[in-house]
């Protein structure tokens, strides 16, 4: 009894914290093929509810590929819908993946929570859906989110019951701060990509990291932009302070976007 009231208290103090978030009801598989919003359990924490939002391409006729969509430390947004979209046009099932709140965090308020876990979690349930192919499941994050996807690229199929994310994309990561894994399933393919602008990584680091990953022995490619700042994706245009890493510039570019939107597409389609 003290047990259950503890979890009850703890349920309402996340909502209190994540902004009065509303938990459904936890389910174990997408074996009934639904869609929206759904919660899961985490694979570390038994007692900490997950949540991810999976949509279809409006015309299935079949299993189709699907992308995971890891946001960064500003939480589930623009660059989430967008891309989203984006790959729902082209035939491709989205799940976007909340870190921060099941875990009552507010963005940017201090060191960011959840990690490449969340990524595995959410395609264990991903792919027990009937009209997403589970051999064909790959993620894609940003900055906090894209230092996660290159450590869910350390996934192997014994984590999956027998599958394992195909693909793993990952936008302007702090490279400083990150690495390939060297363990993982040899047939995953990274992409890591990164602007000339970025005041978070320099490319240097991120080409050392993927060199080191190809020394290793993984499939990984590394895509410069010219010109390309932090968020060149995003819909922020500002200069802030980052108590970490000191002074930076977030800038949107359209061009540059529309570009990586293309060059992505690519990438899965020869990944996946």
């Amino acid at each position: 009894m003290l047990k259950m009231l503890c979890k009850l208290l703890a349920i309402f103090y996340m909502a209190v914290l994540g902004g009065c978030q509303t938990m459904g009801p936890k389910i174990t598989d997408l074996s009934d093929g639904r869609t929206g919003q759904v919660y899961y359990e985490s694979y570390l924490d038994s007692d900490l509810t997950l949540t991810g939002s999976v949509q279809l391409p409006e015309s299935v006729s079949g299993p189709v590929p699907a992308i995971i969509l890891a946001h960064g430390s500003a939480g589930v947004g623009y660059r989430e819908s967008t891309w989203g979209s984006f790959f729902r046009e082209k035939g491709y099932a989205t799940m976007v993946i909340d870190m921060f709140g099941p875990r009552g965090f507010k963005p940017m308020s201090g060191p960011n929570v959840g990690g490449y876990d969340d990524i595995i979690d959410a395609f264990n349930i991903l792919k027990t859906h009937p009209m997403i192919d589970p051999d064909r499941i790959a993620v894609m994050g940003w900055s906090f989110g894209g230092g996660n996807a290159l450590n869910a690229a350390s996934m192997t199929r014994r984590r999956g019951e027998g599958h394992a994310l195909k693909a793993f994309v990952s936008f302007y990561p702090v490279c400083g701060v990150s690495a390939v894994p060297f363990i993982g399933e040899e047939d995953a393919k990274i992409l890591v990509v990164i602007g000339t602008e970025d005041t978070y990584t320099e490319v240097f680091q991120c080409e050392r990291i993927v060199e080191k990953g190809k020394q290793d022995g993984r499939d990984v490619q590394l895509i410069v932009y010219e010109g390309a700042y932090h968020g060149f994706d995003g819909n922020l245009n500002t200069t802030f302070f980052h108590g970490k890493f000191g002074r930076q510039r977030v800038k949107p570019s359209a061009t540059i976007t529309m570009r990586a939107r293309r060059d992505v597409l690519t990438f899965l389609e020869a990944s996946m």
